[in-house]
């Protein structure tokens, strides 16, 4: 089936294409599925290639903060379990007569401090996650536009509908065991606002797109 593509989509594919090339393509793939409701898993893959690109858009308009690199961190306390042979550990089971309710203090076990340091730091990085995204979107909003920069008043709808956004798109990337039937019109009601964002992000004013989202989310909070 041909999709027909719009100019704003096509000027969109071009600006990603310039900067990341490889976001540019899943972006390109994505409006050929939205115009494809017959594809078998076009959901998946639209909400892949969609994640994908709101993940990796706050590094193409160069905002400089960090993810915790959680994969490194975990590798690390992998070979500091392996060096203290802690796999090894026999933990037992609870005896019958002991309830499974039991104060926890009654079973502890002796953890290495180099171990329990690493532990602390992965699950300290693990709790930023959330507020590091946060901070990478509005930085890329503020960068966008950097008039708007300390204008929460602006930012903070635009920022709380990106990161609502990632997340159902998130939520929706994966193939499962169960069906998760994603209506076609909510999927393209978000797929819309998405487009709303990367086409003000890719050049238009930024306060171009301001009026529009709001009417977006007018309808989604009522």
């Amino acid at each position: 089936m041909d999709t027909v593509v719009r100019k704003d989509q096509e000027r969109i594919a071009q600006w990603l294409t310039k900067r990341a090339p490889e976001l540019g393509e899943v972006y390109g793939a994505a409006v050929r599925l939205m115009g494809d409701p017959e594809y078998p898993g076009r959901t998946r893959f639209i909400c892949h290639a969609a994640r994908d690109i709101c993940n990796r858009l706050p590094d193409v308009v160069d905002v400089l903060v960090l993810k915790p690199n959680l994969h490194n961190q975990l590798n690390k306390l992998s070979d500091l379990w392996s060096r203290h042979k802690l796999q090894t550990v026999e933990l037992g089971r609870l005896t019958p007569e002991e309830p499974q309710n039991a104060d926890s203090t009654t079973r502890e076990v002796a953890v290495p401090l180099d171990v329990f340091r690493q532990i602390d730091l992965v699950v300290k990085n693990h709790r930023l996650i959330p507020i590091v995204n946060r901070e990478r979107a509005t930085r890329m909003f503020e960068t966008v536009a950097p008039e708007s920069a300390g204008g929460s008043e602006v930012l903070l709808p635009q920022t709380d509908q990106w990161i609502e956004l990632k997340h159902w798109f998130e939520g929706h990337a994966h193939a499962g065991l169960r069906d998760r039937t994603v209506l076609a019109a909510e999927l393209q009601s978000k797929f819309e606002t998405f487009e709303t964002h990367l086409s003000k992000i890719a050049g238009e004013e930024f306060y171009e797109g301001v009026e529009e989202l709001d009417e977006i989310l007018e309808d989604t909070n009522g």
